[in-house]
């Protein structure tokens, strides 16, 4: 399954795991990488095998080209990674 969601707000995460409790296996988020220091939410997002992406801002990239198209590569490393789960 694949949901999308606008991300409104903190509650939209938690409306869709309690909404697929009992319908959809485990669903897993794509997190900002900056959300895993956050004491016990970031280690959660870890363990639960969370996708955790780091975003580069237009000027980091303008500084470091290497750095485009990174976010993309690392979403389908964990697609692939959470294939089978």
């Amino acid at each position: 399954y694949l949901l999308m969601s606008n991300h409104q707000s903190w509650v939209d995460t938690s409306i869709v795991q309690y909404i697929s409790e009992n319908r959809l296996p485990l669903t897993r988020f794509f997190t900002k990488f900056e959300l895993i220091y956050i004491p016990v939410i970031g280690q959660a997002f870890y363990f639960l095998d969370f996708p955790i992406m780091r975003r580069h801002s237009k000027e980091a990239i303008a500084k470091n080209p290497a750095l485009q198209g990174k976010d993309i590569e690392e979403a389908k490393r964990a697609c692939a990674l959470l294939k089978d789960k």
